[in-house]
């Protein structure tokens, strides 16, 4: 009896090793397949691959080498999470076949992303790694990116995150946290709402242009990114980012009065609470009474979006406070009336010297921004360029090479000149003048 027990447990410990040498084999064939589709763009390598009962996949350091780049993604550990290891086996199968899994998580721990000049046009406030509006009276730019942090010497950025999705009928609910070593911790938790059942990948790129925003909480809590970034916009001075500060609370209660806006007295006590209290977590929270387009976040003025937010703020985990605004006359500038000049213009000059002939010189018109085709970008290497990119970021500077799809534009700012490879992809609109 005792033998046929020691064979069954033989048997049953064969069995779980076999299953999960068969488990593990199947996740690595299908990472070699994402490998070999990475090959035009760079190289994906990682060290092994592990699995637990609970429906966890452990990939451990991975990395990816940019084509063109000496610098690698790497990330110590990424780990994808289902509700049972049938579950996790069955995630690429549904994906091939264009379904979408209702559960799944992801844990990314010590991913390494160096900074180069292919992220420079990033926002920070758009990357969340900034609470909105945070950037506004920083010289001449208005919304900071990934190439100031560059330009202060952040040389990477060391990231632990995790990312949770499920799917509910029409409803489709997402969170998000994750901590920057030295610049920040942030954490979104979204919910959306589609017309149909989001069974498949088409429904989830459908709700991103036909869905609606349920609700949705955000928190930021500085991690060291406040005070450097002040000091880099405040300048020279060492003592000046006090000084700062208080410029950006005035050209943040701008931002509101360009949009037709003024916060109430309490608002505005509230944020320069926050900003006096550099730790402090900030919270905003938006539950709108009824769901909102999520196709008219970028779109509609927002005056008119804002009551329909019902959005409040809160510090350092206070009470909520109301977002509540009054209505304004705008303080945005008026655009500029040009008036077109003739091609030539004919302009008579006097002496001084009364004995000399008068002469007439001709004038022709001031060089203006003429829009090109995108595929004339490198018949005009050396001219300045004003460009519009796909994420609405505005850069001017000059064209300096069009080579293996990218523009490398070069620009200015208070640390030099910097020139940013932009993606020809990327770029919607390309003005040009010499």
């Amino acid at each position: 009896m005792k033998k046929v027990l020691f064979l069954i447990l033989l048997l049953a410990v064969v069995a779980s090793a076999s299953f999960y040498w068969y488990s593990t084999q199947r996740i690595s064939e299908q990472l070699e397949r994402v490998a070999g589709g990475l090959e035009a763009v760079g190289r994906l390598r990682w060290d092994s691959v592990t699995l637990d009962p609970r429906g966890r996949a452990i990939i451990n350091n991975l990395a990816f080498l940019p084509a063109g780049e000496r610098d690698e993604i790497r990330i110590r550990s990424l780990t994808l999470i289902t509700n049972s290891l049938p579950g996790l086996l069955e995630i690429a199968p549904m994906i091939s076949r264009g379904q979408l899994p209702s559960h799944a998580g992801f844990r990314l721990s010590g991913l390494r992303l160096p900074l180069n000049p292919l992220l420079a046009d990033l926002k920070l406030e758009t990357l969340g790694l900034l609470p909105p509006l945070r950037s506004r009276g920083c010289g001449l730019s208005e919304s900071l990116t990934i190439a100031n942090l560059i330009e202060i010497g952040y040389v990477q950025l060391d990231i632990d995150a995790d990312l949770n999705y499920w799917t509910s009928g029409n409803d489709l609910h997402l969170e998000l946290k994750a901590e920057s070593l030295g610049l920040s911790r942030i954490s979104h938790d979204l919910n959306l709402m589609h017309a149909y059942p989001l069974t498949t990948l088409d429904s989830l790129v459908e709700l991103l242009k036909s869905g609606y925003l349920l609700r949705l909480d955000y928190q930021f809590e500085d991690q060291g990114i406040t005070d450097r970034l002040d000091q880099y916009c405040a300048g020279e001075d060492s003592s000046a980012a006090l000084a700062f500060r208080e410029r950006h609370f005035e050209a943040w209660r701008r931002a509101w009065t360009d949009e037709g806006l003024a916060p109430t007295p309490i608002v505005e006590a509230a944020y320069q609470h926050f900003l006096e209290q550099r730790s402090a977590a900030l919270g905003i929270k938006i539950r709108p009474e009824a769901p909102i387009p999520v196709n008219g976040l970028n779109t509609a003025e927002i005056v008119d979006l804002l009551p329909a937010l019902n959005l409040s703020f809160s510090i350092a985990q206070g009470p909520d406070i109301e977002l509540s605004t009054q209505r304004v006359a705008s303080t945005r500038p008026a655009a500029p009336v040009v008036d077109e000049m003739d091609d030539e213009v004919e302009v008579q000059v006097r002496s001084a010297d009364t004995a000399a002939t008068d002469s007439t010189i001709v004038l022709g018109r001031s060089p203006g921004w003429n829009r090109i085709e995108l595929s004339a970008a490198g018949d005009h290497i050396g001219d300045q360029a004003r460009i519009l990119l796909e994420d609405g970021v505005e850069l001017t500077g000059r064209i300096m090479a069009v080579d293996s799809g990218n523009l490398q534009l070069l620009t200015r700012s208070r640390q030099g000149e910097f020139t940013r490879p932009l993606r020809l992809d990327s770029i919607i609109v390309i003005e040009i003048r010499p």
